[in-house]
């Protein structure tokens, strides 16, 4: 039996564990950048739902012949838009993180199956 090939045997049967170890570690110093955003976007949209009802209120209010009325559009308008763009980078966000986790779940399973095969082989 060769020592230093039996070191290298479990050197490389070990490497992809360590590095399944050191990911879940880096994971753990920071948030990913997709929880970041998404709190920022769900913060930004309960920012805008309180200005649409604003625009709501101050509509309700005013006479629609004035030219407030026209300005209240305008920005009842852009606040709508404001919201869908919010709507949409909350779905990519999802999306995103859905892919993420797809993604560490095959990189686990081929660990797995790798990790598997080589003790079906030494046995």
């Amino acid at each position: 039996m060769n020592p230093s090939r039996d070191a290298a045997d479990v050197a490389s049967a070990q490497r992809p564990a360590v590095a399944a170890m050191g990911s879940q570690i880096s994971q753990r110093r920071s948030p990913p950048v997709s929880l970041v955003a998404l709190k920022a976007a769900t913060d930004l949209n309960d920012i805008l739902n309180a200005l649409n009802l604003r625009v709501a209120l101050l509509r309700h209010r005013s006479n629609s012949a004035a030219p407030t009325g026209t300005d209240m559009e305008r920005v009842a308008g852009l606040v709508d838009k404001a919201v869908e763009c919010d709507r949409n980078l909350q779905d990519y966000i999802r999306a995103e993180e859905l892919v993420g986790a797809i993604r560490t779940a095959l990189y686990e399973q081929q660990i797995e199956d790798r990790v598997r095969v080589r003790k079906a082989n030494r046995e």
